[in-house]
Formats: C-alpha cells, sequence, structure tokens
C-alpha cells in the first residue's frame, strides 16, 4: 500500500528557540496522525535531528538530504495552522521559516510522541530552569527575589539547574547539570519533577512527560499561554507570577 508522504523544508531555525523547535516537530507529528500521512524533512538544524534521537515519532517523521520546492511558505506562528497560535512578540514570529507541501490544516489535537529513552529508575532530585533566550520586554527574566522564592515553593534540597549558566551569577552555590539533549532528556526523566518557566526546558520536560509547575512571566497574553500549555503538556501545571508574591 502506498503510503502518503508530505515535505517540509526548514531553513531559518536560527530564529527558533529550543522550545520552539520543539514545539514544531510536536506539531508536525500531531498533523501527520491527524490527516495520516508520513512527513519527510529536510533541515540542516542539529536540534531536529536530537529530537528524532529522543522521540519516537512512530516512524512519520523521516530526514532526507534532498532539498524539495514546495509551495506553501509558513511562520512560526502559522505552523499549526490551528487556533492555539499566536504570537506574542511580533517581528521575528513573522519570519518564513520554510515550506511544505501542503496547504494550511488546523490541528484538532496535539499528541505527544512516546520516547526512546525505556524505563529510567527515578532519584531523588529536581530539575529547574529559570532563563530563557526567548525573554525580552514583554517576557522578561525573574530578578533575585522572584528566582529565590520559585526555588522554595517547588524545589527541594536537592535540586538541579539544568538550563542557562547565567544562574549562576544570581545563585553561585546552585548545583548544575549542563549535557546534550539527549543526556538532558534522561537526567529529567530520573527526576521528581521540572521546574521554572516558560523556555526550553519545560517544553522538553511537557514532551517527556515529567511533571512539573512552570511560572508564566509574560506579562500579557497569560491566558492564552496557560491554555496552550495546558492544550500541550498536561503534565505541568501553570502559575502566574503574582504567586511568588
Amino acid at each position: 500500500m502506498n503510503k502518503r508522504i508530505e515535505y517540509f523544508t526548514l531553513k531559518n531555525t536560527r530564529h527558533l528557540h529550543l522550545g520552539d523547535i520543539i514545539h514544531l516537530i510536536n506539531g508536525i507529528y500531531s498533523l501527520a496522525f491527524q490527516e495520516n500521512f508520513y512527513v519527510i524533512i529536510h533541515t540542516k538544524d542539529l536540534v531536529v535531528k536530537q529530537l528524532l534521537d529522543i522521540f519516537d515519532y512512530d516512524e512519520r517523521i523521516e530526514l532526507f538530504e534532498i532539498n524539495q520546492s514546495l509551495k506553501y511558505p509558513f511562520t512560526f506562528s502559522k505552523i499549526f495552522f490551528s487556533d492555539l497560535d499566536f504570537c506574542i512578540g511580533g517581528g521575528w514570529c513573522e519570519i518564513i521559516i520554510g515550506h511544505t507541501s501542503i496547504e494550511p490544516i488546523k490541528i484538532n489535537n496535539f499528541i505527544l510522541p512516546k520516547n526512546k529513552l525505556g524505563s529510567i529508575d527515578k532519584k531523588d532530585y529536581k530539575c529547574f530552569q529559570l532563563n530563557s533566550f526567548s525573554c525580552g520586554p514583554k517576557k522578561r527574566h525573574f530578578n533575585f527575589i522572584e528566582i529565590k522564592n520559585i526555588i522554595k515553593l517547588f524545589g527541594n534540597d536537592n535540586s538541579y539547574y539544568i538550563g542557562r549558566p547565567e544562574t549562576k551569577i544570581y545563585l553561585p552555590d546552585v548545583k548544575v547539570h549542563f549535557s546534550n539533549l539527549f543526556e538532558q532528556s534522561k537526567f529529567l526523566l530520573g527526576s521528581q519533577g521540572f521546574f521554572g518557566i516558560d523556555s526550553g526546558m519545560s517544553h522538553l520536560a511537557g514532551s517527556l512527560g515529567v511533571s512539573g509547575d512552570v511560572v508564566i512571566q509574560t506579562l500579557f497574553h497569560q491566558k492564552q499561554i496557560e491554555s496552550w500549555y495546558n492544550h500541550m503538556y498536561p503534565s505541568l501545571r501553570m502559575h502566574y507570577r503574582k504567586i511568588l508574591k
């Protein structure tokens, strides 16, 4: 039986952060299931290749070296063509990041892939990330007091920072675990949970089904972000910034 195959080319992924790319690939996977097709992606992005080593996409997604000439462009804010798409910051969200062979189709159900890492024994530590590459005027970093309050609320005495190393400036005594994405995924799966902000690691934790707490640091569109996370990552609980007061 012939399989229906659709193509995606991803060219401007330098404008995307880790969470964006995880969101993108999970969305393509969900759309492939919904419309019953298989995906061939052409990209040079190393994160995409690492995700295929971490997650089991049921053979729905395959990387291919030949770059197809495709008809339909898409931007990050229009990746999934669904009601959940929105763009808070503007600007980079409207940059065309690739082309696809399919016309816009709305995703009805967001599906998370299984992981390829198998069963990993839980240990007595938690993981957290409190900085994000995508922070800006409308999604600002937490200050020192807010960071301490988040750790106090959700952490334990054996918590490891797995995000950006700048946190060492604020918390010089914090324990860190920096590694490649594959090893970081195993470390997350072995933890008692994740806590942090809307970041690359929160998307990774949610995709892996790791339980956790995420504080929304964005000053606007909080309800939309909460709805977005609840729809994509049911293992994560969302909190507003005011919880820290």
